[in-house]
């Protein structure tokens, strides 16, 4: 990710420091004293947040100020909209960025890619309303962090994903919105997988991804499932499903023969039970069964308790 700094580039080697182990403090206070000596604002901030000598309540206004001040300076047009910029207590670069809703998608992600305290993000979080516009050109370009390790991407509008992935290897938690195309996914360290609003074409390109390190998966919305498997998760144990009348599917999906634990939101009710137990026997290999946002009678729920215990809890 091509990134300036506000002062001069720091040395590749500090950089480098962060980038192999993102958890380690000392490089981000080693780093931190360079910019210090170079009069970067960035620096002083690092200063007050990485082993200061002094109490949390003796920096903290300081550094909140400053903190302020940086944000102005880096994101001027932002200032009044819902982007939020997060920072961890442990170090002092920025630790999150979220925007609920934008219009300006691509402008946010090209300030983003601007700002040096953006370097070592860990978590970006953007949804996007439909008039926004499309930065995934610029995602796709650009790239992103190395160190970070949570995207969550949601568009108002479908649009081709497939050119992200590529950039997205590092990433251990990964939520993605009603793409208009995405292909399969080769994503080393991908620990969490959300997919919201999936088609069966999407569904069908994502059966050759390689997941090796995947084990939990949630599924907003299942009516293209029926086909659906991932043979190249073999850590894959959790699924999480919302379905709303889309039991079917989802019970003829190879997947689900592979999974143990699911948690269901089916909204079940009283009067569409029966379309649950008709498919029930594919879901009798599981350990547990967790069904969640039901309004079923106390006569329902028992009648489900003996037919799926001692597997079932109802939420």
């Amino acid at each position: 990710m091509d990134l300036i700094s506000e002062i001069a580039e720091p040395p590749a080697h500090l950089i480098e420091a962060i980038e192999a182990n993102p958890d380690n403090p000392v490089a981000y206070s080693v780093y931190g004293d360079w910019l210090l000596e170079h009069g970067d604002l960035l620096g002083e901030i690092i200063s007050l947040t990485v082993g200061h000598e002094k109490t949390w309540h003796e920096v903290y206004e300081t550094r909140k100020e400053k903190r302020a001040e940086y944000m102005k300076r880096w994101f001027p047009e932002f200032e009044n909209t819902s982007a939020q910029f997060g920072w961890t207590e442990g170090f002092g670069t920025i630790y999150r960025v979220r925007a609920h809703p934008t219009s300006l998608g691509r402008e946010l992600f090209e300030a983003i890619c601007i700002c040096p305290g953006t370097r070592f993000l860990r978590e970006l979080e953007l949804t996007l309303d439909a008039g926004s516009t499309d930065p995934s050109a610029l995602m796709a370009h650009r790239g992103f962090p190395k160190t970070l390790r949570s995207f969550s991407f949601e568009y108002g509008i479908p649009i081709d994903l497939a050119p992200l992935v590529p950039k997205l290897a590092h990433v251990e938690e990964l939520s993605l919105s009603q793409p208009a195309h995405l292909g399969p996914l080769d994503l080393p360290r991908l620990n969490e997988l959300t997919v919201t609003g999936f088609s069966a074409t999407n569904f069908d390109a994502m059966v050759s991804s390689k997941l090796p390190a995947l084990e939990r998966l949630t599924i907003v919305g299942c009516d293209g499932i029926a086909r659906f498997d991932l043979p190249a998760a073999p850590s894959l144990e959790r699924l999480t499903a919302y379905c709303r009348g889309e039991i079917a599917p989802l019970a003829a999906s190879p997947l689900l023969k592979r999974i143990r634990e699911l948690q269901l939101h089916a909204f079940l009710t009283d009067d569409n039970l029966d379309d649950f137990t008709a498919v029930l026997p594919a879901f009798q290999h599981l350990e547990e069964l967790v069904i969640g946002g039901h309004k079923l009678s106390e006569a329902h729920q028992l009648r489900l308790s003996n037919a799926l215990k001692p597997r079932l809890v109802l939420g």
